[in-house]
């Protein structure tokens, strides 16, 4: 720690001490919880992140479990908290750590930053928090926050910015305490510097912050770059027969990779158009008539993109003879379509993105909204 910082990290740490958040991974310095936290932390709340967490470690409570863990029951535990790479990441990484480390976690930065989904944030605090290295933390909250104390104006995700604070926040992380350093800034961030209504009169920063000292907080760090998000349109289908609901699962890279969801068609069909294309995928092999419910319409975004959704319930029925109806899938849809019972399909793991759709067939409801 450069001493010109002394005064902000011992004002800092007497309103950790007092007020520091009591989390769950912040009691045990276990360098696996401490990933496994900070990989559930990106873009999720602390609130959502808190069950979750709990019921992660259980089920998986070591890298050599997690390194076993079939996907699918992952994805599982995983559902409502979204952003699944995150989840397929933490599985990649232990199978690595098993390969390359023996199940033991690295202790080495270089090493760190080999484990898949691992980058220098997560890096940093897990070496801070678990092994005591001075490595600071740098994400939205440390850049905000120091952004004010000096009054720099630069675009919050401009890589200049980001690499000016991480050369100061270098300069003030202490040595002894280093991750209750990025802790207790991490908690000013989220608790107190809000980007929009801080309370500055609460902040162990308030005598230091040049921000607060002009009055003018609003200003710093500059916005980011705006830019424009394209608008997917889709139509979910949930094909029905005999009680059983017609899923698939999606290919094992891309988006949303390996998680299972109902047929859907690109753009925003009619009712008769979305029954076409629902016999365009699968061949019957008798005449069959069908049921078309319209479901409610949804809206989901991602970091790059947005799905703007409308749903059909399409229930196949019997014909008149009493025959039952055979089929077969497409043979896109061959190897992982099936139909299943609504309870067998709630144990699979849906995108959060589907929740509307999912909650209205299935019944299956997520413990978390975004």
């Amino acid at each position: 720690m450069n001493k010109d910082y002394s005064e902000h990290v011992s004002a800092l740490f007497s309103w950790y001490d007092a007020n520091r958040r009591d989390l769950p991974w912040r009691s045990d310095r276990d360098p696996y919880k401490s990933w496994i936290s900070e990989v559930m932390l990106q873009q999720t709340r602390v609130s959502t992140v808190i069950p979750y967490f709990n019921r992660f470690v259980q089920t998986y409570p070591d890298i050599p479990t997690l390194a076993v863990a079939n996907p699918d029951s992952v994805y599982k535990s995983w559902e409502g908290l979204g952003y699944y790479s995150r989840a397929r990441n933490l599985i990649a990484g232990s199978r690595y750590i098993v390969e390359n480390h023996g199940g033991v976690f690295p202790r080495r930065k270089n090493e760190i930053l080999c484990i898949p989904g691992i980058g220098p944030y997560i890096a940093a605090a897990i070496l801070s928090m678990a092994f005591g290295d001075p490595e600071p933390s740098v994400d939205g909250n440390l850049i905000r926050v120091i952004s004010r104390l000096h009054a720099l104006s630069g675009p919050a995700d401009s890589g200049v910015t980001r690499k000016h604070i991480t050369s100061l926040a270098r300069e003030m992380i202490s040595d002894k305490r280093p991750g209750d350093f990025n802790e207790a800034m991490m908690d000013v961030g989220a608790t107190i510097c809000t980007p929009k209504s801080p309370s500055c009169e609460t902040c162990p920063f308030q005598s230091l912050c040049l921000a607060a000292r002009d009055g003018n907080w609003e200003r710093y760090p500059g916005p980011k770059k705006s830019s424009s998000v394209p608008s997917v349109s889709l139509t979910i289908c949930a094909v029905i027969l005999d009680g059983r609901v017609l899923i698939r699962k999606r290919p094992e890279t891309g988006l949303l990779a390996g998680l299972y969801e109902f047929f859907s068609f690109p753009g925003h069909l009619s009712e008769a158009e979305a029954l076409r294309a629902v016999f365009s995928s699968i061949t019957l092999s008798n005449k069959t008539t069908a049921l078309v419910e319209a479901l409610p319409k949804a809206q989901h975004r991602f970091s790059h993109l947005i799905w703007d959704m409308q749903g059909y319930r399409v229930v196949l029925e019997k014909n008149r003879t009493g025959a039952p109806v055979c089929f077969s899938l497409s043979d896109a849809d061959a190897e992982t379509g099936c139909f299943h019972t609504p309870v067998d399909a709630r144990k699979l793991a849906f995108p959060t993105a589907l929740r509307v759709y999912t909650e209205a067939v299935l019944g299956l409801k997520h413990d978390v909204k975004e």
